[in-house]
């Protein structure tokens, strides 16, 4: 169990890097033509591209392999790891 709240945490961690709370980080510029105002807000901080794609993989990675550890805890515990692949399959609630 202690295993699961170790990837949980540590999916909330991923998940939380790749959020920015301080807009201040992140002013918006205006431009101007004869015909338009544009507004631009770059969300991306000082990361690069490459950054960016590795933070979001880690994230993914760790939401995708979550059923292979819980699967495996719910043998360890006694019950049917096809019962974590009924609520997976299920999906999240509506």
């Amino acid at each position: 169990m202690d295993d699961i709240r170790e990837r949980l945490r540590r999916l909330y961690a991923a998940v939380d890097e790749t959020t920015e709370r301080d807009l201040s980080r992140v002013p918006g510029v205006v431009s101007e033509t004869d015909d338009s105002t544009f507004f631009v807000q770059d969300f991306s901080g000082d990361l690069t591209p490459e950054e960016m794609s590795n933070l979001a993989h880690s994230a993914i990675a760790l939401v995708e392999h979550l059923p292979d550890h819980l699967r495996r805890l719910a043998k360890k515990l006694g019950h049917s790891p096809a019962d974590v692949d009924a609520v997976v399959d299920k999906g999240p609630p509506s």
